[in-house]
């Protein structure tokens, strides 16, 4: 009988360290919070993806005989509040999301919401652990001693891994004295011609900025850089 038969409720979580979506585990009651044993509800921020999500959910119900349910709240951040509320008042789905940060995930496990999946990922020679892509599976992970306080285990399965692009704009460059045919290969350099940008009176760098976890893995990933795993991730 797998995780999602045994009508444990699940989670996902938008790491700001290594761009990817997570399913995480809750520890909540032995029935569906949809209130029936053959359904689960699911709500989540991903309108670009409702088409896909609905067409998984009919498959699964065909191959297991279980009903999802998706609710979308969009944009991003009418969703956040959504969860947040919905934690103080017990009213969570089986399956939701959180766009945050390690601290963030912790106060959800360390509030009874997550369940640890270190057991079920050992299984078998870890199987399903093998499975999966080992550095966003370890971002889910909270190891011993971790600053967080949460008890060691693997809190999250990876489903959805990429990154972000840099594009430049050559005539840009060549405004700004660089040369257009050798865009910036390094961090210096990078900040090098942005400050160039800056001085002729130029918006150097554009992206959408108003989706907070855009911003939030970049800055975080640099983080990660600079100041090392220990101080970032745990």
């Amino acid at each position: 009988m797998n995780y999602l038969q045994k009508r444990i409720c699940l989670f996902f979580i938008l790491s700001s360290f290594i761009v990817f979506l997570s399913i995480c585990i809750t520890g909540c009651s032995a029935q569906s919070k949809s209130g029936h044993e053959d359904s689960i509800s699911v709500w989540h921020w991903m309108s670009d993806r409702e088409e896909a999500l609905l067409a998984l959910a009919g498959k699964y119900e065909e191959e297991a005989g279980i009903k999802v349910n998706f609710e979308l709240y969009a944009p991003s951040g009418a969703y956040t509040q959504k969860i947040k509320a919905a934690a103080q008042t017990s009213t969570l789905p089986d399956i939701f999301g959180i766009l945050g940060e390690k601290r963030d995930f912790a106060s959800f496990i360390k509030a009874g919401h997550v369940y640890n999946l270190t057991n079920e990922m050992n299984n078998d020679n870890s199987a399903w652990k093998n499975k999966l892509f080992t550095k966003a599976l370890a971002v889910n992970e909270f190891r011993e001693g971790n600053s967080f306080g949460v008890e060691p285990g693997i809190y999250g399965v990876p489903i959805d891994v990429m990154n972000i692009q840099m594009l430049y704009n050559k005539d840009l460059l060549k405004s700004a004295g660089w040369d257009k045919n050798d865009p910036p290969a390094t961090w210096d350099d990078f900040l090098a011609v942005n400050r160039l940008l800056r001085k002729k009176g130029i918006q150097g760098l554009v992206s959408g900025w108003g989706e907070i976890w855009m911003i939030d893995c970049l800055v975080s990933n640099y983080a990660f850089n600079i100041m090392g795993e220990n101080k970032v991730i745990n």
